[in-house]
């Protein structure tokens, strides 16, 4: 009886001892995914076996339930003293479309399962999809902005390709006018924008993927650098009618986004436009704008246009575009009918909103004709005359004309 109590409590212990050896071994990566895979192609993956534990531990044999599944480079039996490792090669080779998943159970030399390695894999069918081109480099791109660069996918195979699924990661990098699902004849193309949103300096990279259920994953690499950027504002800035002879300013800022920018010059393509309040080389703190002004002078009536730009440590180069227009400067040409008494001659009014009038002939009009050559543009004048006898007395005024000048 005591013998048999004691065979007992062995049997325990072993068992307890077993349990806690199968804790020893880690295995990595686990499960062991394989995505998709091409029908009657391989894939092979390898896979870290550690023994984390104490003690030496021995792989004895393994069981294999996963028909598509081999392994290599396992040579059995296996010990791996305590903290060392070993690496295996396990291969997929569908032979037909659809899920196919397995197992590899790992055991000791009592055959007690050490550990079990699960095994993911799917079967797809080959496809003739291709990406032109088959990555995109955004290249430098001023933070909080964004660059878009065509990407074209052909199917260059003998028979029709659908797409039914697309997405791309991470944030920052989107796509449009790709719109699913999508079915492409032999030969023919689609062609939509990719765009890359620098959000912080440094360098971002990401993919575009598009697939079907049953074809494999076309992934499309992308990358770009986030670098500080420098923006204006307005971008564009029309200045209209100008007379010629006159100057008109407009005001304008500068910004810097990820970091401060150093703007060293300026220049400008055409004289009439000139930049103003701005001494370089100027600094512009993250977070701040900087202001500056540009005038316009035209010399002669016609359209004008320029584009202003700035040199500076910033990863872009905006430009803001200038327009304007120089007119003839503007006159009023008045007259009146000629008084039935003996005068000498006319005294002009004029008078704008409601001040008063005010005589602008410097001396007195001898015929019924006038020019007022110093309106300025944008106002309302009102003008009256008044007859001038000989000695120097005024007769009532006239009627009252309004005109408004452009």
């Amino acid at each position: 009886m005591l013998a048999r109590l004691t065979a007992a409590v062995t049997m325990f212990l072993i068992s307890i001892a077993m349990a806690r050896g199968t804790t020893q071994l880690t295995l990595t990566p686990d499960p062991l995914k394989f995505a998709r895979v091409p029908v009657n192609h391989a894939k092979s993956l390898q896979v870290k076996i550690k023994n984390s534990g104490k003690t030496s531990i021995t792989v004895f044999s393994l069981v294999k339930k996963a028909p598509r599944f081999t392994l290599s480079n396992l040579k059995l039996p296996l010990t791996l003293a305590a903290g060392k490792t070993a690496t295996f090669t396990v291969t997929f080779t569908p032979i037909s479309v659809g899920q196919m998943d397995g197992s590899i159970t790992l055991r000791n030399k009592l055959s007690h399962d050490l550990l079990i390695l699960e095994l993911q894999g799917m079967g797809v069918l080959p496809w003739s999809l291709r990406a032109n081109p088959s990555s995109l480099d955004f290249g430098d791109v001023a933070v909080d902005k964004g660059r878009k660069l065509p990407l074209t996918l052909t199917n260059s195979g003998i028979s029709k390709v659908t797409i039914s699924q697309d997405w791309i990661s991470p944030a920052g990098f989107s796509f449009t006018g790709l719109s699913l699902p999508l079915v492409l004849a032999p030969g023919h193309s689609v062609t939509f924008d990719i765009k890359f949103h620098a959000r912080a300096l440094g360098a971002a990279q990401g993919a575009m993927h598009v697939s079907n259920p049953t074809s494999p994953i076309l992934k499309i690499p992308l990358s770009g650098m986030g670098v500080p950027g420098l923006s204006i504002t307005p971008k564009n800035t029309d200045f209209g009618k100008v007379v010629v002879g006159t100057k008109l300013k407009q005001t304008g800022t500068l910004s810097a986004s990820g970091a401060a920018v150093t703007v060293h010059s300026a220049a400008s393509t055409d004289s009439l436009f000139v930049l103003s309040g701005l001494k370089f080389p100027v600094t512009i703190p993250l977070g701040r704008d900087v202001p500056f002004t540009i005038s316009f002078s035209p010399v002669a009536a016609g359209p004008a246009s320029g584009t202003l730009s700035f040199a500076s440590s910033a990863g872009n180069s905006p430009r803001e575009a200038m327009t304007g227009v120089g007119i003839e400067p503007y006159s009023v040409r008045l007259s009146w009918i000629a008084s039935t008494s003996q005068v000498a001659g006319y005294n002009v009014y004029r008078r704008q909103g409601t001040d008063k009038y005010k005589r602008i002939n410097s001396a007195l009009v001898t015929s019924t004709k006038y020019a007022d050559q110093t309106v300025i543009s944008g106002t309302t004048y009102s003008y009256e005359t008044k007859a001038v006898a000989s000695n120097g007395r005024e007769s009532a005024p006239s009627n009252q004309v309004t005109v408004a000048i452009p």
